[in-house]
């Protein structure tokens, strides 16, 4: 046991300890303090993860406060790699770290001889601090980890002393800052030049890990970190889908190559199995560099301290239950939808449908960015029967103008007017259209007071059938064109029914059975609609509209064709 052992100063290496209690021992050959400390001569006095913790906490002077846990997490670098590494990984290495097997403490954390300094740093503004504040200078632990190469205090670079790591001295010899570091004058930093900011950032977040003690992250937080935040940049879809060949360019653009290579973390642009999309797909599926994981980060806009109070499940919508946003309802904006289907269009941004019980189904592109994005519709799909029913209410009080009902309803002034007509209100003064039989009596069949909601079916041959009612002169393809959901989901889940309710097919086919376009009879057709749409325009109630052909066109839907296929129409000019 020995007699004393100094009190650690403030980041301080285990390694700068043992080095200082040395200088003051002052014993005849340097093999003497590992073997009075660690129990053998022939032990590497290693600077980052020494070994035999617990023999030395044994000999400790009695009465002292240390643990070989304390001692690891305050005085080696271990922290640096715990939150990067398996955790089944970092127990094997804290356990070997506190015995006397030095072979697989690095292979298990994956460092590479050439990622470590090969000199002990120091920055002299620190060395001037704590000579001022504790009388001499000593090694800290921060200036010694792999890719730190600035104080992130003072914005100076480190300076490399004399004091090897690996191979200028004898591996059980300690050397004090004391004895090797000379008075340096500090090269500043310039915050003007991008590299220095860069490695300003990786000090601090070194610092960060340093100090952690309590994270440790599973590899599928990770990447669901990572794949969260590549999507919101486009670099990623939302369901994970990576897109190479942009991410790799926008991270060489973000780094320059130099620096990379002065962090010993350069990157083959030409493989997809580098280290960058590794820790991206299968983050702790081995041991990692930490730097890597750091460079990553700072890339995404983060620093390790935001990046780690992230969540570990991204809710794109936010959580269940969701507001219903059906005006007309005694539930406005009360969270009563209980689930949210999510859909991904082509790797385009999630969409979300949210489908009360009332009714009213509502979908919107995600994520959602804040709180306020739940009350927001993006797009409005079905009313559902609480709000036809509110509307019949309105629509039939003389005294509530349109205007009025459509500020009641949150709808526009045309929308109400529409579902007046297709529901088969009677007609106010400025209204004078009449109902297809036919749509009448499928919205009577939904009144049916057995019937809470409207099937998705119903929903999909109501709106048909009011696209017909609306165009009653389009082909198929100009239907297609304006109501292409409707017309999909019909087409695949009702087709007999949605067959027997298209327009007539303007199609002929020729001798070998080809299909073709028969443009005498679509030209006949046309003309109609053409002169029926200058009918109406001519003769709409307000002010008056110009008679144009973009105006006719557009009103009945041939705009396009009419551009492409003026050649075949006689009646195009």
């Amino acid at each position: 046991m020995i007699a004393f052992f100094p009190d650690p100063y403030p980041d301080e290496l285990l390694y700068s300890i043992c080095a200082r209690y040395t200088d003051i021992v002052q014993y005849p050959a340097s093999s003497s303090a590992n073997q009075e400390l660690f129990g053998s001569r022939g032990k590497i006095a290693s600077v980052d993860l020494p070994i035999n913790l617990s023999y030395l906490v044994a000999n400790l002077p009695p009465g002292h406060q240390y643990t070989e846990d304390q001692l690891i997490d305050k005085h080696t670098l271990l922290p640096f790699y715990t939150q990067f590494c398996p955790q089944k990984r970092i127990g094997l290495v804290r356990a070997d770290m506190k015995g006397s097997n030095s072979s697989q403490v690095r292979t298990h954390l994956g460092i590479l001889s050439k990622h470590l300094p090969q000199w002990l740093q120091f920055c002299p503004l620190c060395t001037e601090s704590d000579v001022k504040n504790f009388g001499e200078p000593y090694w800290h632990r921060l200036h010694q980890v792999p890719g730190v190469k600035v104080c992130p205090v003072h914005h100076v670079f480190l300076e490399q002393s004399t004091a090897s790591v690996r191979t200028e001295r004898q591996s059980w010899e300690f050397i004090s800052a004391n004895r090797v570091i000379r008075t340096t004058k500090p090269r500043p930093l310039s915050f003007t030049e991008p590299s220095h900011e860069i490695l300003v950032k990786i000090a601090h977040d070194v610092a960060t890990l340093l100090e952690q003690r309590n994270l440790t992250p599973s590899g599928s937080e990770l990447r669901n970190r990572y794949l969260y935040l590549l999507a919101k940049q486009g670099l990623a879809t939302y369901r994970g889908h990576l897109y190479a060949k942009a991410l790799m360019s926008a991270f060489g653009d973000f780094y320059p190559t130099q620096i990379l290579q002065l962090l010993d973390c350069s990157l083959d642009s030409t493989s997809y199995q580098n280290w960058l999309f590794c820790i991206i797909r299968s983050p702790l599926s081995q041991a990692e560099n930490p730097l890597h994981h750091l460079l990553l980060i700072h890339f995404l806009g983060y620093t390790a301290d935001d990046f780690f109070q992230l969540p570990t499940e991204f809710h794109l919508f936010g959580k269940s239950p969701w507001p219903c946003l059906n005006p007309a309802s005694d539930h406005f904006q009360q969270p009563t939808i209980p689930e949210c289907r999510i859909k991904y269009y082509n790797g385009r941004k999630p969409t979300g449908t949210f489908v009360c019980p009332c009714g009213f189904v509502y979908a919107r592109k995600g994520p959602d960015e804040s709180e306020s994005d739940r009350y927001k519709i993006g797009r409005l799909i079905c009313y559902g029967h609480i709000w036809l029913e509110r509307l019949q209410e309105l629509w039939l009080d003389s005294t509530v103008s349109v205007p009025e009902i459509a500020r009641k309803l949150g709808v526009s002034y045309r929308t109400v007017k529409f579902h007046a007509i297709a529901h088969g209100l009677p007609p106010r003064s400025e209204l004078n259209l009449i109902l297809p039989s036919e749509l009448i009596q499928l919205n009577a069949d939904n009144k049916d007071k057995n019937i809470s909601k409207p099937t998705t079916l119903d929903i999909h041959r109501q709106k048909w059938l009011e696209a017909r009612h609306l165009y009653p002169e389009a082909s198929r393809t100009m239907l297609q064109d304006k109501f292409p959901v409707s017309y999909r989901w019909l087409r695949e889940n009702d087709y007999e029914w949605f067959n027997a309710h298209l327009p007539d097919s303007l199609r002929v086919f020729n001798q070998k059975g080809r299909m073709q376009v028969d443009w005498e009879n679509r030209d006949k057709e046309l003309a109609n609609a053409v002169r029926k749409s200058a009918l109406d325009l001519k003769n709409a109630p307000l002010r008056p509209i110009w008679l144009t052909k973009t105006a006719i066109t557009k009103k009945i839907g041939i705009r396009k064709l009419v551009s492409v296929s003026k050649d075949k129409l006689e009646y195009s000019n």
